[in-house]
């Protein structure tokens, strides 16, 4: 009979030796992972560590109406062109639309887009 329990018992062993070394091998990657290099990688336009809390890039831009679909193309082009001078990267109407998915839902619900 004991010779029938010794290879359950290793095989335990075995199965817990892997687990134990599965477990090892995703901490590592978990720690190493986060510092793969990204030097070949596109950089974001904009550094957001640059700036303070205070500067341009947290601030919320409030209007003070509702702009119609027909009013989008002016209002966009008016909104890049009175912060253009204040800011310290080039604004484009691709960048404003990138930083608020909401502004492509909002079209995407409508007959225009």
């Amino acid at each position: 009979m004991s010779l029938t329990r010794r290879p359950a018992i290793l095989n335990k062993i075995v199965f817990m030796s892997l687990g134990i070394l599965v477990i090892l091998l995703g901490s590592i990657f978990l720690v190493v992972a986060p510092f793969e290099d990204t030097s070949g990688k596109e950089q974001a336009l904009v550094s957001y560590s640059e700036y303070g809390q205070d500067s341009l890039l947290y601030r919320y831009i409030i209007t003070p109406r509702d702009v119609v679909i027909g009013d989008y193309f002016p209002f966009m082009d008016s909104l890049i062109s009175e912060y253009q001078a204040i800011l310290p990267y080039a604004l484009s109407e691709h960048l404003l639309v990138h930083a608020n998915p909401w502004i492509i839902d909002t079209l995407a619900n409508t007959d225009y887009y």
